[in-house]
């Protein structure tokens, strides 16, 4: 038998279990003047795969955005490493976030330089400069 709950309290209910968002993000090919091109696609592959292991980003595959891009009539030459330039393909893909990078070298440091950009302001939510230690 249960006790039947006094009538000046609220009934209990369960805490509601709220899913984190997923962001749709996509990253545009990283530019350098001091990496060759299987070297640059390497650091942009790899920082993509880091990305995408944080569940909170879903990150769209190059060949999906290279083929809405070219359905939209966009095909990108080359990198795109204007702000306005990022936002447009950014909101042709329809994702939330886009991220632009180039890589520089400064002696044996390597310098990786990231915009994340929010396409709902088209402003730099966060801006990355990390540097690497090499030979």
């Amino acid at each position: 038998m249960t006790t039947p709950r006094p009538q000046n309290r609220p009934p209990i209910v369960p805490a509601t279990v709220v899913e984190p968002t997923t962001i749709n993000v996509a990253v545009l090919p990283f530019t350098s003047t001091v990496l060759n091109g299987d070297e640059l696609n390497a650091v942009t592959l790899k920082f993509m795969s880091e990305l995408n292991s944080m569940k909170k980003y879903a990150v769209m595959e190059r060949g999906l955005m290279n083929e809405i891009l070219a359905e939209q009539g966009c095909q990108q030459s080359g990198a795109c490493d204007e702000e306005g330039c990022a936002v447009e393909i950014g909101r042709l893909i329809a994702v939330d976030k886009i991220v632009a990078g180039s890589v520089s070298k400064i002696g044996n440091v390597l310098i990786l330089n990231l915009q994340v950009i929010n396409l709902e302001t088209g402003k730099n939510d966060l801006i990355i400069n990390r540097e690497y230690d090499g030979p």
